[in-house]
């Protein structure tokens, strides 16, 4: 799955004739890849934006005027990419002219240019990524009750993202209730439909899709003296692609190699917003995830392929004080993939924050001639990368 969703959004939101893609697996005595928090998308917004920091280096092109030279404009939607995906909406330059004005980018480099000549190594870094979701097929079933109450079994089950808030404000608007009039059952074979579950940020764009619809059926039906239920399953036509923006300022000690990530600036267009608290949790704990794949973790194997961090005594996953202001916004385009315009949010802090921090560590280091970091940017793999810059050495 990782390498599959890799290859097939690698042109991201830009315009790109061609791509060719070549994938290979390899089987060895350590755990197989695994499906985690954006399953291939922040490896597909590494790919790209550092073609297009690197073309911008190169090239003496501003990072930003690249970018919004080659983005699919709005006008174009829907658009097919090379790889065969039909991104039904956005304005990906309209994203990124938001998050620039959010961070004051003028402001920022004027700072930037400031701690430099004063010998820091600061960077920023610019991530425009999209990400599909809304696939397969969801169901719910909505009971009125002869007092009045409401209840909503969803088949699509939490793990804490807070789907009881969402889909009984869903309900809520649909009937014109209250939503402490409605309850919400989910993950109880006995009482709720048949579902998928939550992922793949499908839960708002499938589930609450299947909510809304079962919500309206329910709303046209007459009153009557004895309970009355609706169930509905709501199938996806097509996918819907959110999509953001997402600017990291972070500095560098070049005497340790440890990195320190500033400020985030973040715009992101998920379509309908059901719930602006729920949205910022996603936004905030997804970023969380993301950084601690940039910076931390990481699987580590010994010789004979035992595994050295398998508790969270030896791996290493951020902590709050890791966290940079993290300022964000919410800058939705329309959809028609689904009836509640929804898009996905649960994977896209884990696709914003890996390429928007390596960005912002090579912008930092640009100046000492370190062009290329892999993952994670660990203090010590980005002090050898320094070494190795400054004196050629590849130290041990």
């Amino acid at each position: 799955m990782p390498a599959l969703n890799a290859a097939r959004m690698l042109p991201g939101p830009y315009r790109c004739d061609a791509i060719d893609t070549v994938a290979r697996g390899v089987v060895t005595n350590t755990a197989a890849v695994g499906i985690y928090r954006g399953a291939g998308r922040p490896e597909a917004a590494l790919v790209m934006e550092g073609l297009l920091d690197a073309a911008a280096r190169r090239l003496n092109l501003d990072p930003v005027a690249i970018r919004r030279r080659n983005t699919v404009p709005a006008s174009a939607m829907p658009w097919t990419t090379p790889t065969g995906q039909w991104l039904d909406s956005g304005d990906y330059a309209g994203l990124l002219d938001a998050a620039c004005l959010l961070a004051d980018l003028p402001a920022l480099r004027a700072d930037q240019a400031r701690r430099r000549a004063a010998g820091e190594c600061v960077g920023i870094g610019i991530n425009l990524y999209v990400e599909p979701c809304g696939t397969g097929w969801e169901s719910a079933r909505l009971t009125r009750w002869p007092d009045g109450r409401v209840t909503v079994a969803s088949g699509s089950s939490t793990q804490g993202q807070g789907h009881a808030t969402a889909f009984a404000q869903i309900a809520a608007d649909a009937l014109g209730i209250a939503p402490e009039q409605i309850e919400v059952v989910e993950g109880d074979s006995d009482r709720a439909p048949a579902g998928i579950g939550a992922l793949a940020s499908r839960s708002m764009a499938i589930g609450g899709s299947a909510v809304l619809r079962a919500a309206q059926a329910l709303r046209d039906l007459p009153a009557a003296p004895q309970p009355v239920s609706v169930e509905t399953r709501h199938t996806a036509q097509a996918e819907a692609w959110s999509a953001g923006c997402c600017i990291v300022l972070a500095s560098v000690d070049p005497r340790t190699g440890a990195v320190r990530t500033e400020r985030a600036f973040w715009v992101d267009d998920a379509g309908t917003v059901v719930n602006p608290l729920l949205f910022a949790g996603q936004m905030h704990g997804g970023f969380a995830q993301g950084l601690g794949q940039a910076l931390m973790e990481r699987m580590h194997y010994d010789a004979q392929g035992q595994l050295l961090t398998g508790s969270l005594m030896d791996y290493a996953v951020p902590r709050a004080d890791d966290l940079p202001e993290l300022v964000h916004r919410s800058r939705p385009s329309a959809t028609d993939a689904n009836p509640l315009g929804a898009k996905g949010v649960g994977e896209s802090g884990a696709i914003a924050a890996p390429a928007a921090l390596r960005g912002a560590v090579l912008d930092a280091l640009a100046p000492l001639g370190v062009l290329h970091l892999d993952l994670p940017m660990t203090p010590a793999s980005v002090w050898q990368a320094i070494q190795h810059a400054t004196t050629g050495d590849t130290p041990c």
